[in-house]
């Protein structure tokens, strides 16, 4: 299955497991934002990509789907990149009313030491701008974010509703479970 509709039948699963409403049929495009924070690590600006759908009201806690990009891939990839569809991602976020963000995972790390911060400060500023249905939060990522996936769900099970790694290259005995 190509990653496009590995991305769509992936938000499809979540949101109908989630018992989310029926997607949305109307309204105009949601918001795509470049966002950024500063990062407690060294003082950088981080950027991060956000969808924002157009049901969002400022009300209503929404679900957020957090996308984790590959090794070659930015916070941009999964938003713009061909070989994702070129946007069928934030039709899905769309049509099923997810926020959805990808942050820049820095380094080839799989999502560990500051690739891994870099995804916990973008889950605490999400919330901050944004009201987010704290029970409805999931992960996903393809390649390297696939593996960034598997090892923040398996070392944070807590945080995350479901967890969907897409063509991670893991070995689960050496992902240190202690």
């Amino acid at each position: 299955m190509s990653p496009p509709l590995l991305i769509a039948a992936f938000a499809a699963a979540l949101v109908g497991a989630a018992g989310q409403a029926e997607p949305s049929r109307a309204g105009p495009a949601g918001r795509d934002l470049r966002l950024s924070y500063k990062s407690p690590v060294d003082g950088s600006r981080q950027p991060y990509r956000l969808y924002v759908p157009s049901c969002y009201d400022g009300r209503t806690r929404l679900p957020l789907v957090v996308f984790l990009h590959g090794t070659s891939g930015n916070e941009s990839t999964v938003f713009d990149d061909a070989r994702y569809g070129s946007g069928i991602i934030k039709t899905v976020a769309e049509k099923y009313r997810v926020l959805l963000v990808s942050p820049l995972g820095r380094g080839a790390y799989e999502y560990r030491d500051i690739g891994e911060n870099d995804v916990f400060c973008v889950l605490d500023e999400v919330p901050k701008h944004y009201r987010i249905d704290d029970d409805r939060i999931y992960l996903t990522g393809h390649s390297m974010g696939g593996s960034g996936a598997a090892y923040l769900g398996l070392h944070h099970p807590d945080l995350f509703a479901a967890v969907a790694p897409l063509s991670a290259a893991i070995s689960y005995p050496c992902m240190d479970m202690r």
